[in-house]
């Protein structure tokens, strides 16, 4: 197992990122607050940078603990994980244990699964882990209201 951190795509607000998971059958979105948003002076309904990302084609997800405060049990926490990222767990042992559970299905395709991959984001009081095939990551500025009108209005459209 390695992990990269992917780095260069947003900067993530540390304190309260006050993430939003939206998810169907085909499509995930993950939604939070990007850096730009702790200025002080920013009111409640001022619009603020919004991250959104796109798992596409995803096998499955997870959201909960750990959190900053017991991250350091985690068995990733020795291959760099960290709060307040966005990674990539290659080799991971999680894809495998999906696909020798999808192998039970009469049209199972090993190759299907090789574009599989695990993605995690640590925020300070929540971990969010999916495997899919591909993540798109977008940018917005915008309320707190407008991005979950917007979140359920991607969600509807995909």
């Amino acid at each position: 197992m390695k992990l990269i951190k992917l780095e260069n795509l947003f900067e993530m607000e540390y304190g309260a990122p006050c993430p939003i998971i939206v998810a169907d059958d085909n499509s995930l979105l993950v939604s939070f607050f990007g850096n730009s948003s702790n200025d002080a002076d920013i009111g409640v309904n001022a619009p603020q940078e919004i991250i959104t990302i796109e798992f596409i084609r995803f096998a499955k997800y997870s959201f909960g603990m750990p959190n900053e405060e017991n991250l350091s049990g985690h068995p990733y926490y020795k291959l760099g994980l960290h709060t307040a990222g966005f990674f990539e767990l290659k080799e991971s042992p999680y894809i495998f244990e999906l696909r020798e559970i999808a192998q039970q299905h009469p049209y199972f395709n090993v190759t299907r699964w090789n574009n599989y991959r695990h993605f995690i984001i640590t925020f300070l009081d929540r971990f969010f882990e999916c495997v899919s095939q591909e993540f798109r990551v977008q940018k917005a500025s915008m309320t707190r209201q407008e991005q979950k009108m917007s979140l359920i209005n991607r969600i509807s459209d995909l």
